[in-house]
Order: C-alpha cells, then sequence, then structure tokens
C-alpha cells in the first residue's frame, strides 16, 4: 500500500498523486505536472477539496440571496433554458419563502447563515426542521419552507457548489391536510341555473365553466378560442400572472378532452370581440368568487361553506360530483389532469385512454348540471 501523498513514476520526472472518488469510490491517478514537491502536495489538497465541494466559499445566506430575487434564481434561469414548467409567479413565491427562511435563521441560528454550505451537516438540517415547526408548527407553511430548502441544497447538489445533499434521507415536516370543500351538485346546478343573479354575464360564464370542467383557474384565463375545435378543447397553456407571461399547464401535462353540451352552450353565449374568452387577471377572479360566494348564499343562506368557496374548490366538486354519479376514477382523473402522484401512476397504467373514451365524462356532466326536464301531464283516460 503507497504510503507516500505524492510519488513519482520512472518514466517521468513529474510528481503523481492517487485520489479515490468520495462518491463513486473509483481511484484515479493524475500527474501534478510540476517537479516541485511542496507544490505538489498543495495541488494534492486542492484536489481533494475540489471532490469534496470545499472549494466553494458560499455560505448558506449567499445561496438563499440568490433565490431571493426570481432574476437570479438559478432553478428559474435553467428552466427558462430547458423549457421546464418553472414560471416566473412560481420563482416569486421562492423568494417569498427563502426570505422568510433567512428571517427566521438570522433570528434563532445565525451562525448557520455564516456557514459553508458545503460544511452543512445532516445534523444542521435537522436543527433548522426543529426551528422552522417550532416557528410556525406542523403546518403546510412549515412543509413547503423546508421543502424550498431542500431544492436549493439539490441544485447547489447538481450545479457542484456541494457533492452531496445534506437534506438526502431526512424527512419532511409532517402536517395535516385541511379537507377541501366540495359543493354538490344541487348547489352547484342552481347556481348555474340562476344567471340573473350574476351582476356580469361573463363572471357567469367563467364560474359555470370551472364548474363544468374541473379546469384550474389559471388554464380558463389562458383560454383561447382556437383552443376548441368540434366540441373538443385541447388544454395546453395556463395563465403565470407575470407580464402576461403564458405557460404550460400544471406538471407541463397537455389533455384533450370533449367538452359536454352544457359547457359547450356556456362557451357560446360569450360575445365574440377577441380570440381569448376571459380577462387575464387574478384579481378578476378574485372578484368571480367573491361575486359566486354571494350568488351561493343567496339561494342557501344557511350553507355557511358556500362562503369558503374557492377557484380550486369547483374543481374538487366538479371531481366529486363525477365519482359520485358513477364515473371511472381513471376517467374522471385523465379528464381533469389530476397531478397527485397517485393519479399520474393510475393514469400511466391506462395510456391507452384517448379522447373520444371520455365522451361519458362529458355526458355525465351534462346529466348533472342541466336543467332537469319539464314532467309532462298524463291524459286522463275517457270513461
Amino acid at each position: 500500500m503507497r504510503e507516500k501523498p505524492v510519488f513519482k513514476t520512472k518514466n517521468s520526472p513529474y510528481w503523481y498523486i492517487d485520489i479515490t472518488h468520495p462518491i463513486t469510490g473509483q481511484r484515479h491517478r493524475y500527474s501534478t505536472k510540476t517537479t516541485d514537491y511542496n507544490e505538489a502536495l498543495q495541488i494534492l489538497e486542492d484536489e481533494k477539496a475540489r471532490l469534496n465541494g470545499l472549494l466553494s466559499d458560499a455560505k448558506l445566506k449567499d445561496l438563499l440571496k440568490l433565490y431571493e430575487d426570481p432574476e437570479t434564481n438559478p432553478r428559474y434561469k435553467q428552466a427558462k433554458v430547458e423549457g421546464r414548467n418553472y414560471g416566473k409567479s412560481y420563482a416569486k413565491h421562492v423568494a417569498t419563502y427563502a426570505r422568510q427562511i433567512d428571517e427566521l435563521l438570522k433570528e434563532k441560528a445565525p451562525r448557520l447563515l455564516t456557514k459553508m454550505v458545503c460544511n452543512i451537516t445532516k445534523l444542521d438540517v435537522k436543527t433548522i426542521r426543529e426551528i422552522i415547526a417550532a416557528e410556525w408548527g406542523q403546518t403546510r407553511k412549515s412543509q413547503t419552507n423546508f421543502r424550498t430548502l431542500r431544492a436549493i441544497f439539490s441544485q447547489a447538489s447538481e450545479d457542484a457548489i456541494i457533492m452531496t445533499s445534506p437534506f438526502n434521507g431526512i424527512k419532511d415536516i409532517h402536517y395535516k391536510s385541511k379537507q377541501t370543500h366540495a359543493y354538490t351538485e344541487d348547489i352547484l346546478r342552481e347556481m348555474i341555473i340562476h344567471q340573473e343573479l350574476w351582476p356580469d354575464h361573463l363572471m357567469w360564464a367563467y364560474f359555470a365553466l370551472l364548474a363544468t370542467t374541473g379546469m384550474r383557474r389559471s388554464e380558463a384565463l389562458a383560454l383561447t378560442r382556437g383552443q376548441l375545435y368540434e366540441g373538443v378543447l385541447t388544454i395546453d397553456r395556463a395563465f403565470k400572472d407575470v407580464d402576461g407571461e403564458i405557460g404550460l399547464p400544471k406538471w407541463g401535462l397537455t389533455r384533450v378532452i370533449p367538452l359536454s353540451k352544457l359547457t359547450l352552450s356556456i362557451l357560446d353565449s360569450i360575445e365574440e370581440t377577441d380570440e381569448r374568452y376571459f380577462p387575464r387577471s387574478q384579481n378578476w377572479v378574485n372578484d368571480v368568487i367573491h361575486t359566486a360566494r354571494a350568488v351561493g348564499l343567496s339561494l342557501f343562506p344557511l350553507n355557511k361553506d358556500i362562503s369558503k368557496m374557492t377557484a380550486h374548490s369547483l374543481r374538487h366538486s366538479c371531481h366529486s360530483n363525477l365519482l359520485a354519479n358513477g364515473a371511472s376514477i381513471v376517467l374522471a382523473a385523465e379528464y381533469l389532469s389530476w397531478g397527485h402522484q397517485e393519479l399520474l401512476e393510475i393514469q400511466q397504467r391506462y395510456t391507452h385512454i384517448y379522447c373520444e373514451k371520455l365522451q361519458p365524462i362529458a355526458d355525465l356532466i351534462d346529466e348533472i348540471y342541466s336543467l332537469p326536464k319539464p314532467k309532462t301531464k298524463k291524459k286522463s283516460q275517457s270513461s
């Protein structure tokens, strides 16, 4: 076994070094290209430091600072080049989380902020996790902030700032998610039928579209007439709310779905003054939801859950009502393009599902939300 850290070979005047890669375990031999022993030793130490990620002098506060501005966010810049679904609006959310983590650690653990990123240990990660949980409890906010920090270190590893992320193998902060409200077909049907209660036709149409398709608010805002052809809608875009930016739908998943006759009639009722159907403004969507709550409470004043209605709850309602009326869980998941892992796994098992196989979903939506058929009077039998 070689004892000297640097050595010479028979056919070269230069000093050589042997290095074992810390991850792969492979041993590599390098020529230092120098005949000076002390210089060769320094090259050896520099190479060891490079392989272990110790040459970067970036501190945790420096890394967080990069993410506190969307324009310097490494993941956002990389996503723009690679065409991945990481919009500027999401980068703004990440900036908020990075600032929250920075401010929390300044108060609770300032020594960690000044520690070099490559020296952050799993024990430090666990300490940060405990600080976050103690500050915000076992909540979604805590989990989101911790996951943001995990993603930041994952990117640092990908960019070779560190060799491996100390977050590997560390569990998330657990929280019990609150159940999303879902509204029955009776409530939504009445809100759609009583169009006269809505002060604005476009608001009614947007609400009815969300209720009868389960589309995400951003997908509906980005909707254009060119996406609809012969009753089939291609959902391949979403409004990102940053300088009018239009990007891919959530998870980058595009879907093609047939629309129910009811939904088609809703879209047909919108005056054709522009290629797009609705104003591209999140504030306008908030006005629609506030109006929807008022309409719902006027029809069902005893149902206090209506005051908690959101655009996302309409998506859950559509899904729940489809399943309650006998829709296949696979077809319903495909129609609404759920991004949750369990539903993605279901869809991946059934890649043979095509648009025409989703027609039963569109037909069922008509049955759920359409006006009840008028009763016909029986003819009296002559004696």
